[in-house]
């Protein structure tokens, strides 16, 4: 199995020869590298120079994360496809790994792991863990599971070249969250497979694509993805696509609680929660609630709710939400 490495770079010359020397060190596979400068206007000719005969090099005028994923992709010829931003690593051994899956599972349309966290200068400073058991994860569960949010961290991903033909390229509608759309669309079709020993790094930084997302940019991209993925799913599929707004009205709570807009964070999460209550026995809602908290609130009210002997009783909460739904049920 041949693997293609695709590196889109934009302005990202200060971080490109960490990223290429993570990847040209990995061994016990076959692969190649296919780097494409989507209109940098820092010192890219600079830093990939050293790297000119060992790696494909295109360049172009600035089209935006996902197209130029989509142009290293058609420049690359492999059986397998792995997509490293320019300011994360791979760590040893992490193509072999995931292409050994690849070719031993041919239901597995994606395979992906947990990824350290790095800051600027390459220090570790956390761990980035799906939160679910490693192996083999059916289609229906993948699917389900990815609904939640984007919890895949994406340098840890390698799906097959056929799959992404079949479930078709990046899509700038989906971005920011183009990679959430993409997975989507092959957990869908495929079972997935996650590793239980981080394979990447992925940096976090001031510069980086997350550190900047905005709400009303989340909000548009990701109803399009919802909305894009469910036209095509499986029918069975189908029937999750409220449940799913719902996460997502979740999410974007937690976004505008760390954005400190308090009136948008109370909104989303009280949609979620007035539309479907269940939520209310998820740890992440109540970690949503955390969040808000923290960003939110003056400091000696947060600290006296911190203060507060009152546990949380889940089984009080069923019975609150049970004696909900028999309520709206004889309505």
């Amino acid at each position: 199995m041949l693997v293609s490495v695709v590196v889109p770079v934009y302005n990202m010359a200060r971080y490109l020869p960490f990223c290429l020397e993570s990847v040209l060190s990995q061994e016990g596979v076959a692969f190649e590298v296919v780097v494409v400068d989507d209109g940098s206007d820092d010192d890219f000719e600079s830093a990939i120079a050293p790297y000119a005969e060992r790696v494909t090099c295109v360049r172009g005028p600035h089209r935006g994360l996902a197209q130029a994923s989509n142009i290293a992709i058609t420049n690359s010829r492999g059986d397998a496809i792995a997509c490293v931003d320019a300011d994360d690593l791979l760590l040893p051994g992490s193509l072999a790994t995931r292409a050994r899956l690849l070719e031993e599972m041919p239901m597995v349309g994606l395979v992906f792991g947990p990824a350290l966290l790095i800051d600027e200068a390459g220090r570790t400073v956390g761990l980035r863990r799906p939160a679910l058991q490693a192996g083999l994860l059916p289609s229906a569960q993948a699917f389900r599971w990815l609904l939640r949010g984007c919890r895949v961290p994406s340098p840890t991903v390698m799906l097959r070249r056929q799959t992404f033909e079949e479930v078709g390229p990046f899509r700038d509608e989906a971005f920011p969250g183009e990679d959430w759309h993409m997975w989507l669309r092959v957990a869908a079709r495929y079972d997935l497979y996650c590793l239980g020993r981080p394979v990447a790094c992925y940096r976090l930084h001031p510069s980086s694509i997350t550190a900047r997302y905005w709400l009303e940019a989340v909000e548009r991209s990701h109803r399009f993805t919802l909305a894009d993925v469910f036209a095509w799913a499986p029918p069975d599929y189908r029937r999750l696509e409220p449940l799913a707004h719902r996460y997502l009205e979740r999410t974007l709570a937690a976004l505008a609680a760390r954005l400190g807009r308090r009136r948008e964070f109370v909104s989303y999460l009280g949609a979620a929660l007035a539309r479907h209550p269940a939520l209310l026995l998820e740890a992440e809602t109540w970690g949503c609630a955390a969040v808000g908290l923290r960003s939110l609130l003056p400091g000696p009210l947060l600290g006296g709710l911190k203060r507060m002997k009152a546990p949380f009783d889940r089984q009080r909460l069923r019975r609150v939400l049970a004696g909900h739904r028999g309520a709206s049920a004889g309505e």
